[in-house]
């Protein structure tokens, strides 16, 4: 199964790309894959949310392969909903 997720949001910060992307899991983890190159920095905003477990690896598959400009999320149960908001280049 995957993860459901709806980009609502897109917008330039200086030299820097901001993405509000909602998320919905339907299992422990998923690579999300935001279309940077990296990722600066991230910020996990719960709406709706099973467990606390939830870990995201910056610019790292779940398997901990290097990729860049994703986000390896790791923890999360089926239902848990929030959103990221990313900032990347």
């Amino acid at each position: 199964m995957a993860y459901t997720l709806n980009v609502k949001d897109k917008t330039v910060w200086g030299k820097n790309n901001i993405m509000v992307i909602s998320c919905t899991a339907d299992a422990a983890t998923q690579n999300v894959l935001t279309g940077f190159n990296t990722v600066l920095w991230h910020l996990l905003s719960p709406i709706s949310m099973a467990t606390s477990a939830i870990k995201i690896a910056v610019n790292s598959a779940t398997t901990g392969t290097a990729v860049g400009g994703t986000l390896g999320v790791s923890g999360a149960a089926s239902g848990d909903e929030f959103f990221l908001i990313v900032c990347g280049r």
